[in-house]
């Protein structure tokens, strides 16, 4: 299999750790597709290019604040705080926030707060009940403003029950946010979702399939070797769960979809790599655009980029040592910039600041990156002087 490889670039001032213990990869494509996966140039830039003097700033976060995401209409980010051991009911729960982007104050939305419950029987149907509280564990989140100002949060779920949970969140004029759950749908057996994106073409989303869970560590270890883990799902509420023809992968990650629906993007972490399909030609080999770390989500900035960070792990052992607390993780960290277009990328910050790990997110927010991750209880602030 060709791929671009994508030489490192020097940043300047940037500084955090990026690692993930659970994330995804890209690899083989599937038997019916004619070629084999088409290659993405990296873009080469001089260090001029990356060389931006960001100023560091850690602030106070819920623990493992793995995902991010601005809420439309208000001043504040949705935060996912994983639980302490996803997949694993005794590990406690895991919650959702709300950060104001300026004062970085924090207020828990779910489970725990009180919210409204109203099944939307038309699109959720199938959904048998909430999710119990108790055992909550939030994961990827995506999210869709609507035509009426609310906006329709997806929430990865891994408590009681593998399902993506879905919320409506509606702003109110006092500044308050009101949470609504809608709705779920759940995974089919035998798969561990990870990432979550909506689908603009339809009332549906795309989520990926990272492993079977039944024996996490075995799906750690095959990740690790670069062979496939996984898949990306798609779900319409009219047709239920579909496998996207092709996406086979390496512990599939993050995922984001253009706004016209006809491009998805996918984060290999196993092969690190991303990953692009064509929606109208679903028989296409993807692009392929190979990156030196293991990518974790992926976000959209204001002028239509991606944003993608990650983790950089050596090995299935180095990873088990991690796991187990016999060695901690290497502070360091990546954000790349890539063009969807011409499938081109940039490294845009890079550093290795001590007391930040484990990076999986990176938002833009007013000209300033903000980064998550799935450990402790910070998230780094990068800003230009």
């Amino acid at each position: 299999m060709n791929r671009a490889h994508l030489g490192r670039k020097t940043a300047v001032g940037a500084s955090i750790a990026l690692f993930a213990l659970l994330a995804s990869g890209c690899a083989n494509s599937a038997a019916g597709q004619t070629d084999g996966p088409k290659v993405g140039t990296a873009a080469e830039s001089s260090t001029a290019d990356v060389q931006q003097t960001w100023t560091e700033r850690l602030v106070d976060a819920p623990s493992k604040p793995e995902d991010l995401i601005e809420l439309p209409g208000t001043e504040s980010l949705v935060i996912s705080g994983m639980s302490a051991d996803p997949g694993n009911d005794a590990g406690g729960s895991g919650h959702l926030y709300l950060m104001d982007k300026s004062t970085f104050e924090l207020t828990e939305i779910w489970p725990e707060r009180k919210h409204a419950v109203a099944l939307d029987k038309k699109l959720y149907g199938g959904c048998p009940a909430p999710p119990s509280l108790d055992v909550a564990s939030p994961h990827g989140i995506g999210l869709e403003e609507q035509p009426d100002g609310t906006s329709r949060l997806y929430v990865v779920n891994h408590g009681g029950r593998e399902s993506v949970e879905v919320f409506s969140l509606a702003p109110s004029p006092q500044g308050n946010v009101d949470v609504t759950w809608i709705g779920c749908e759940l995974l089919p057996k035998g798969t561990f979702g990870n990432g979550v994106a909506p689908d603009p073409a339809s009332d549906g989303f795309y989520v990926t399939n990272y492993f079977d869970p039944s024996d996490m560590m075995a799906g750690f270890k095959t990740a690790f070797a670069g062979d496939e883990t996984g898949y990306v799902l798609h779900s319409i509420p009219s047709r239920g769960w579909e496998k996207v023809r092709g996406s086979e992968m390496s512990a599939p990650n993050g995922i984001a979809v253009s706004k016209d629906g006809k491009s998805i993007f996918a984060a290999g972490w196993g092969s690190r790599d991303i990953r692009k399909f064509s929606v109208e030609e679903p028989d296409a080999a993807p692009q392929v655009l190979e990156l030196g770390f293991m990518p974790d989500n992926l976000r959209w900035t204001a002028s239509g980029t991606l944003l993608v960070t990650g983790q950089d792990i050596d090995s299935f052992e180095t990873f088990q040592g991690f796991r187990s607390g016999a060695t901690a993780p290497k502070p360091g960290f990546q954000v790349m910039e890539i063009q969807p277009g011409d499938f081109t990328a940039k490294e845009i910050a890079s550093g290795n600041s001590a007391g930040f790990t484990n990076a999986t997110t990176v938002i833009e927010i007013n000209g300033s990156l903000l980064i998550g991750s799935v450990d402790g209880n910070k998230i780094m602030e990068l800003t230009k002087p």
